[in-house]
């Protein structure tokens, strides 16, 4: 999937409830007090939502969520971050010794929080399949710098798996 694919920034300071158009469902959720984003569920692979599912339980599915914590890092922002993170979120990171990274995991989303914004000056950052599940890939020109295994419990993030060991990286890299 391409960076970017599914969501636009808008500006706007407060989210519209989610909208069933001619493609699809569109959401726009909240990155904080004065940024959203907007998705289309179908983009998002939520697209065999039922038509009589309540929309305001689909912000609060795992895919959807892991698509708000893309847009967040986007941003560059950590208050954007922040946001959607579980207060309680932790984030284990696995550098193999070989470039640096918390020995322990990493607790709470203000914690966390910027820990993902290090990662992120000068990548590109795309949500693809990480063991089976939507989770994100950073790379800088092409080569993966990180890959993130997202666990969510409702609209938040909870648990982050963040593979920085170059050796594991290899299969991710692209030229």
């Amino acid at each position: 999937m391409a960076a970017g694919a599914g969501l636009a920034m808008t500006p706007q300071a407060a989210a519209p409830a989610p909208t069933r158009t001619a493609a699809g469902v569109v959401l726009t959720v909240s990155l904080g007090p004065t940024r959203t984003a907007t998705i289309n569920a179908s983009e998002a692979g939520i697209d065999q939502v039922p038509w009589m599912i309540n929309l305001d339980k689909i912000a609060a599915l795992p895919a959807v969520t892991k698509y708000r914590l893309a847009a967040a890092c986007r941003t560059g922002e950590v208050i954007a971050i922040e946001t959607v993170l579980d207060p309680d979120a932790a984030a284990v990171c696995d550098g193999g010794g070989r470039v640096p990274a918390p020995i322990g995991p990493v607790h709470g989303a203000a914690e966390v929080a910027p820990l993902l914004c290090a990662l992120l000056p000068g990548t590109d950052l795309t949500i693809e399949s990480i063991n089976g599940r939507a989770g994100l890939a950073i790379r800088r020109a092409g080569t993966a710098v990180a890959v993130i295994a997202v666990s969510c419990d409702e609209d938040r993030a909870t648990t982050l798996c963040v593979v920085l060991n170059p050796a594991k990286l290899r299969g991710w890299h692209r030229r």
